[in-house]
Order: C-alpha cells, then structure tokens, then sequence
C-alpha cells in the first residue's frame, strides 16, 4: 500500500445482481418460447404426416414424405426415385392436389383436423 491509501492489490469485483437476474430471466423466457415452438412444430409435423397418410398413390405419398417430412431437396428425391423433373413435378402437383381434396372433404369428416 503506499501513502495515499490506495492499494495495488486486485478488487474483488462483486457481480450485480440485478443485471445477472434479469439475463436469467431473460434466458428463461427465451428458453420457453423455444419449448412453445418447438411442440408447435412438432405439432404442424405431426399434422402433415397425417395428411401425407392420406394420399393413396403410394408414389405421390413417398415424394411428400420426402419433401416435407424428410426435407430432402428435388435433386435427391429425383435421384432416389427415378424421375425426371418434369415427372417429379407433375407428381408434385397431382399429389397436393390429392391434400387439397382432403381438406375440403376427407380430414374434416374424419376429426384428424
């Protein structure tokens, strides 16, 4: 210590409390709206394999499944299944016209919506 009275020696530096207990909260909150988004993803996934169920051409249901469940990009799915890309997308096309028809007559009569 020298003559002035301040000494040399390192501060203990005490945290503050009120800045760290608002980032615990704050990590809290954070930490919740990602459960809450995460059960409703789960949930809007769940949703769509349901609907995919439905549609009965079995490669019409293998391209969703793949596309939106798998999420897996054209390039693969045409790999994987065969198809050129006109084909896939004429596949596409025919295959969500199948969920549309669902949603106007069959997932609603039978409660899964």
């Amino acid at each position: 210590m020298n003559g002035s009275g301040i000494n040399d020696m390192p501060r203990t530096v005490s945290p503050d409390r009120s800045k760290m207990e608002g980032t615990v909260f704050k990590i809290m909150a954070l930490e919740q709206d990602i459960q809450e988004t995460q059960a409703e993803y789960d949930a809007l996934l769940a949703e769509m394999e349901t609907r995919i169920k439905m549609v009965e051409d079995g490669d019409a249901n293998d391209l969703l499944r793949k596309r939106y469940l798998e999420f897996l990009p054209w390039s693969e799915i045409m790999t994987e299944m065969g198809y050129s890309k006109s084909h896939m997308f004429r596949l596409h096309s025919t295959a969500v016209a199948a969920l549309k028809s669902w949603d106007t007559v069959g997932l609603e009569n039978t409660g899964n919506v």
